[in-house]
């Protein structure tokens, strides 16, 4: 670095400086602007090195781009979230106006702008939604049609633009009303386009009170050869009206009548997973033979409703409350005449009744998972039943041999001393008796209501058991303007968190 003439020399001027002083004051001055260029230099390149160091210190900035763009991909709204005002304040536009670094990664994560969507945005226009989709490559496509046509001033090019990534869309969410005359007309040139789609879900489609002519129906799904999955709900017609291929799915989850889901069951007999969820009581006519569903493997549903259905093969099932009497009546039935290799088994706002609860578990002996909603009358049947799968020294047999994950949860209470002692009998004896062939307990969820938390002498006690390898999560429920609103759970204590 040059050595530049010191500002203290500048008075040495007089106060009236003569023309020859002014060849030495140019000097200096070229001289102390040659010196600050090399400064400024200096300092670029001191704040790029610092730029570049600090980095480091943060553990986010240490991740491999493969595993940024996974996080990338959590910042997603979901279809039904309400979206911001603008688009760019949404993922993935978020993100990539981060830093350089996120930019470079998000820009090369095509499955992250694989998620297209026209929403509630007044302002979304057709060049953001082509630099979106052009920024996906190649990937398959999860678009969301999801917009109120009243507040979007482009829709029908947006929908022209959507709809001509058709042969790249492997789900779909519909959320319109199919009534719009531009929505028909877009989507008519769908046919025969759709052969990469795998998922459907349709949200509202048709307007309250409107009923479609066998002509207006949706059919440009009906020539789609890798659909498997159906989502439905609000749907004004009975939802088997729809024109779907349903001889191929495999995944079914819809809201409606029993008489309805009876109906497209019939149908479906490749059927794998089913979610149903009634809008009315689910007592439906006992029939001879019940639909038989040889394929399923999982489902949720009404108590009742189990006495129409042969499930020889369901491994996961899901019980919700039944309109009278003993939930799980039903289920036992089913068990004792069609003997399904259950594994897990989720037992929700059901009064609990200790005997049918017994008799479920064992005449189930393959079950691994258990999941119990704990009302607040149902205090005496969760603590008899915590007995029953309590081991007895004096016993080489154990009741519930293959039980590693016990969930409960809900607004009620239980002895918590008695549980404790369960999990450690479950624990401790199969390790010390080499002749028991029951498994100890591996997982431990437990949702309490605010008045009903665990003591701190439960949690020390579960503590100590974690120790030995136990997974612990321990959550409390808030519901917040009244029992109609979903609950909100605070995990209060937990080991680690499981991805399944």
């Amino acid at each position: 670095m040059s050595t530049a003439p010191r500002f203290e020399q500048l008075h040495i001027f007089p106060d009236s400086p003569t023309d020859a002083d002014v060849p030495l004051a140019r000097i200096m001055v070229h001289k102390a602007k040659k010196e600050l260029e090399e400064l400024k230099a200096r300092v670029a390149e001191l704040e790029k090195y610092i730029a570049r160091t600090e980095r480091f210190i943060f553990s986010i900035n240490r991740l491999p781009p493969e595993i940024l763009s996974l996080v990338f991909l959590y910042t997603l709204l979901p279809p039904t979230a309400p979206p911001p005002r603008q688009v760019v304040l949404a993922a993935p536009w978020l993100v990539s106006q981060v830093c350089k670094h996120w930019r470079r990664v998000a820009l090369a994560s095509h499955e992250l702008w694989s998620f297209p969507a026209i929403h509630l945005y007044p302002n979304q226009s057709i060049s953001q939604l082509n630099l979106h989709l052009s920024r996906s490559g190649n990937v398959r496509l999860h678009p969301t049609l999801a917009a109120e046509p009243r507040t979007m001033r482009h829709l029908s090019y947006l929908l022209r633009t959507v709809v001509g990534s058709s042969a790249r869309w492997s789900t779909l969410i519909l959320a319109f009303d199919w009534t719009l005359p531009n929505l028909q007309a877009q989507l008519a040139s769908l046919q025969g386009n759709v052969s990469e789609l795998e998922e459907l879900q349709i949200e509202g489609v048709w307007s309250q009170g409107t009923a479609l002519a066998e002509g207006d129906r949706l059919k440009v799904f009906s020539l789609a050869p890798r659909l498997r999955k159906l989502s439905v709900k609000s749907v004004c017609e009975p939802v088997v009206s729809l024109v779907i291929p349903w001889h191929q799915l495999t995944h079914y989850r819809a809201v409606g009548t029993a008489h309805e889901h009876l109906s497209v069951l019939r149908r479906c007999p490749t059927l794998i997973a089913v979610d149903l969820i009634f809008s009315t009581a689910s007592s439906v006519a006992v029939e001879a033979p019940p639909v038989q569903l040889p394929h399923l493997v999982q489902i949720r549903v009404d108590s009742e409703f189990l006495r129409v259905l042969s499930l020889p093969n369901v491994q996961d099932i899901s019980v919700q409350r039944g309109p009278e009497g003993d939930a799980f009546i039903p289920l036992l039935d089913l068990i004792r005449r069609d003997h399904p290799p259950l594994a897990s088994v989720s037992l929700v706002r059901s009064a609990l009744v200790a005997p049918t609860l017994v008799s479920v578990v064992e005449q189930s002996p393959m079950i691994e998972t258990l999941r119990i909603h704990v009302g607040r009358g149902d205090t005496a049947a969760v603590n008899e039943f915590i007995a029953r799968l309590t081991i007895d020294p004096t016993h080489v047999d154990c009741f519930a041999p293959n039980l590693a994950t016990l969930e409960l949860n809900g607004r009620g209470a239980y002895d918590q001393e008695r549980l404790v002692a369960m999990v450690k009998s479950r624990r401790e004896y199969p390790a010390i008796q080499t002749g028991c062939r029951c498994r100890p307990i591996r997982r431990l969820v437990i949702e309490t209501a605010p008045n009903k938390t665990l003591s701190s002498t439960t949690v020390e006690d579960l503590r100590a058991l974690m120790r030995t390898g136990l997974y612990l999560s321990i959550s409390t429920s808030f519901l917040s303007n009244g029992a109609a609103d979903p609950p909100y759970w605070i995990t209060n204590f937990a080991l680690w968190k499981s991805w399944n």
